[in-house]
């Protein structure tokens, strides 16, 4: 009975949020008629239920009874109310969003259009004067800034149009000034999520897109205007330069340090995961492990300052790629340290918990306990980037057990890169997974003690850093060289 879309929602409500939308579902204005004191019953048992944890407990005949007392059952009546008072909900939610403090300008915005539909030019001239001075109180000209700029700039120019004065002209100037910096601000943003996820998803970005990617970047002189814009300007730098620069790096973090304070808590965070996947895409092309110890020093500091949170829980991504810089640092402590903190955290993690068990396969795996770290792999993950990632561990883990089934898995997951693989990930991360398993092939048919065979399949890895699993490729060919 009490499960459902409407359980749900209802069991995030705080207690203030539940004494407004009692005050909500009983306003006259959103529920009408008999209806109003049903559902209102209704939100209460809800809530109770909720309370108690008892919310398979109560049977849909008790609950009639309290809803509609005195009547006989109906058919389909009871749903039809749980169906209405969830609507009402959704409906407190956006509503209890929009009269938030922070959404003002948004407000006065509406009212300035209504005011101008109604025919009260002065009183539409006063609110958007009014808005621009909510608008320039702003601590932080993030995204959202620049958004709310444009809309009032357009109206600005509109009520110009309609009650012409001198400013006409300079307020024109503004309106495309405002969509400029929009423009870029939304397009920086876009581009630093897609640059650390591009090596992961097969994404062909098209010609317009590629045009906005490769435009020149914004004058210098405009970026003191908005830091969310000169960090992800200065990003987008570093990040298509030929060569690694630390020193470059390590100004924009210090920058980063000096200026956290002029960003909004989001763009804090996205600065921050800027830079560690900066290091990230770094270590993948140059295997160097400088690139890992100091992205992992930042991400445990970002993880003492809750910027690895989004919404309570984190990434699976993020915590994926904490846990293998510091098994590849040799740090298996922070590894196991940093899964048990977000047990039960991951965003998108399903009831049988197939990314914790992921990672805790390449933990134990590392430690030295290959059959344990095989009986902890998933079979399957509900994320295809992660997926691929699990075939891989399961191969190595084959490998140090010295299974029979190692060749199979191989084949196998070779005719997947083959088949299926290229409409789901981008030709640079199937290239390092191909090169990886033609490595290990070698690898496992070098006789033991060959050390001169070993040594040339070494060299070959050398020159291939790109290859995933670089460093212990490296181990186990030195490991066959010296086998007797």
């Amino acid at each position: 009975m009490f499960q459902g879309r409407l359980m749900e929602l209802l069991r995030t409500f705080t207690l203030q949020e539940r004494q407004r939308l009692r005050l909500f579902v009983a306003s006259p204005y959103f529920s009408k008629g008999e209806n109003s004191h049903q559902l209102a019953a209704l939100l209460e048992l809800c809530l109770n239920a909720i309370d108690k944890n008892t919310d398979s407990g109560l049977e849909k005949a008790e609950v009639y009874a309290d809803v509609f007392p005195g009547e006989i059952p109906v058919a389909g009546k009871l749903e039809k109310r749980m169906s209405a008072l969830h609507r009402l909900v959704m409906q407190f939610l956006v509503t209890d969003h929009y009269f938030q403090p922070e959404n003002e300008p948004d407000r006065q915005l509406v009212l300035a259009q209504e005011f101008r539909k109604r025919g009260l030019a002065s009183r539409a001239g006063a609110t958007l004067n009014k808005t621009r001075q909510l608008l320039e109180q702003a601590e932080r000209r993030n995204s959202t800034y620049f958004a709310r700029n444009l809309r009032l700039t357009g109206q600005e120019v509109e009520h110009a149009v309609l009650q012409p004065s001198k400013l006409t002209k300079i307020l024109l100037n503004q309106n495309f000034e405002a969509l400029y910096l929009f423009y870029q601000t939304a397009k920086h943003d876009l581009a630093t999520a897609l640059s650390p996820l591009m090596h992961r998803f097969a994404f062909q970005p098209s010609a317009l897109t590629q045009h906005m990617l490769d435009e020149a970047p914004i004058p210098p002189e405009l970026l003191p205007f908005n830091p969310m814009l000169y960090f992800s300007s200065h990003f987008i730098a570093l990040i298509n330069r030929s060569e690694p620069d630390i020193d470059a790096f390590n100004r924009f973090v210090r920058d980063l340090r000096q200026q956290e304070h002029l960003l909004a808590p989001e763009d804090i965070r996205n600065c921050w995961a800027m830079a560690r996947n900066l290091l990230i895409h770094w270590w993948n092309i140059w295997k160097r492990r400088e690139f890992l110890k100091i992205c992992l020093e930042i991400a445990i500091e970002n993880a003492d300052r809750g910027y690895l949170n989004y919404y309570g829980k984190i990434l699976p991504y993020t915590l994926e790629s904490i846990c293998n810089m510091a098994l590849e640092l040799d740090k298996p402590d922070i590894s196991y340290r940093f899964m048990q903190e977000y047990r039960g955290k991951i965003s998108g993690e399903p009831d049988d918990e197939p990314f914790f068990r992921y990672n805790l396969a390449k933990y134990y795996l590392h430690t030295g306990n290959p059959d344990k770290a095989l009986d902890l792999l998933p079979h399957s993950m509900p994320d295809t980037s992660c997926q691929l990632n699990a075939k891989a561990l399961e191969i190595k883990i084959l490998y140090e057990i010295d299974s029979e089934l190692l060749p199979y898995r191989i084949g196998s997951l070779r005719m997947f890169l083959n088949r299926a693989a290229p409409q789901l990930y981008p030709p640079e991360r199937l290239k390092v997974i191909s090169l990886f398993l033609n490595f290990l092939t070698r690898i496992y048919r070098c006789p033991p003690g060959n050390a001169k065979r070993a040594a040339v399949i070494a060299d070959s890895i050398r020159a291939t850093p790109r290859v995933t699993e670089y460093y212990w490729l490296l181990e186990k060919a030195a490991v066959r060289g010296a086998a007797k």
